[in-house]
């Protein structure tokens, strides 16, 4: 199937983890994920997140969705394939020069980033996309209503 990219706006809840578990609890109780029923149909939906992983299929190919990354990381080192065990499955702030960069503001809305991400014919759109360096991985950025973070916004690449 190979790599899909996605991306989401959640509210902000102070703090980011906390964010990326509510954002992943919705898009799996909704099922806005891959899922291979369509091709494996004796093979059930989970009941739980953790239980996707207990899915040979699911394991190689992932969900193509923000399920496939579970931490969040403080640091603004790219993730590498020397590191893979600590890097899979993470999301990682964007750097604040790239966020100026993206947007023109340390404090991007939710509209900003949405035409970035939503858009792939928006100009800026590849580079900001090209900001994920390794699949099963993701960045997010805060994203402001005024002075205020209201939101998060998750981006990267996942699947195989």
């Amino acid at each position: 199937m190979g790599a899909s990219g996605w991306s989401y706006v959640t509210p902000y809840r102070g703090k980011v983890d906390e964010s990326l578990r509510e954002l992943r609890e919705r898009v799996f109780r909704d099922r806005e994920y891959y899922w291979r029923d369509a091709v494996e149909e004796d093979e059930p939906r989970s009941d739980t997140i953790e239980g996707i992983w207990a899915s040979e299929s699911m394991k190689q190919s992932g969900t193509h969705s923000i399920l496939d990354v579970d931490r969040v990381v403080q640091t603004s080192e790219p993730p590498t394939w020397d590191r893979w065990r600590e890097d899979l499955g993470t999301v990682r702030p964007l750097t604040e020069d790239r966020v100026i960069l993206h947007f023109g503001t340390a404090r991007p809305s939710r509209m900003q980033f949405q035409a970035l991400a939503d858009d792939p014919g928006a100009p800026g759109a590849m580079e900001f996309h090209n900001e994920v360096k390794m699949r099963g991985t993701g960045l997010y950025v805060l994203l402001y209503n005024g002075d205020q973070p209201s939101d998060v916004g998750f981006w990267g690449y996942s699947g195989d």
